[in-house]
C-alpha cells in the first residue's frame, strides 16, 4: 500500500482553481484565507451572476465541494460563501 502524503495540501489554492474552473467571470474569483487557532476557513466571493454556479441544483456543487475540503484538510478547514446575493422568499 502506497505511503500516505504527510505534506498538508493547500486547501485554499484548490478551492480557488476549482472556483476559476466553475465560473463565466473567473477574474472575479477572490479566496481568503483565514487561519485560526485550530481551523482555517476559506471565504468564497464570485460574481452574482455566478453565485449559481458555485451552489449548483440543490447546493450539490457547493455541498461537494466543501466535503473535498473537509478531506483534504482531515476536518481542519471549511469553507464560507461570502458577497452572495440574498435568496428571495415565495
Amino acid at each position: 500500500m502506497p505511503k500516505t502524503q504527510d505534506k498538508p495540501y493547500d486547501v485554499a489554492g484548490f478551492v480557488e482553481a476549482f472556483a476559476k474552473a466553475k465560473v463565466k467571470h473567473p477574474e472575479t474569483v477572490k479566496v481568503t484565507n483565514l487561519q485560526g487557532t485550530q481551523t482555517q476557513i476559506i471565504e468564497l466571493s464570485v460574481a452574482p451572476e455566478d453565485a449559481g454556479l458555485i451552489i449548483g441544483k440543490g447546493g450539490e456543487t457547493v455541498n461537494g465541494l466543501k466535503w473535498v475540503v473537509s478531506v483534504l484538510s482531515k476536518g481542519q478547514a471549511r469553507v464560507n460563501l461570502v458577497g452572495l446575493p440574498k435568496r428571495e422568499q415565495k
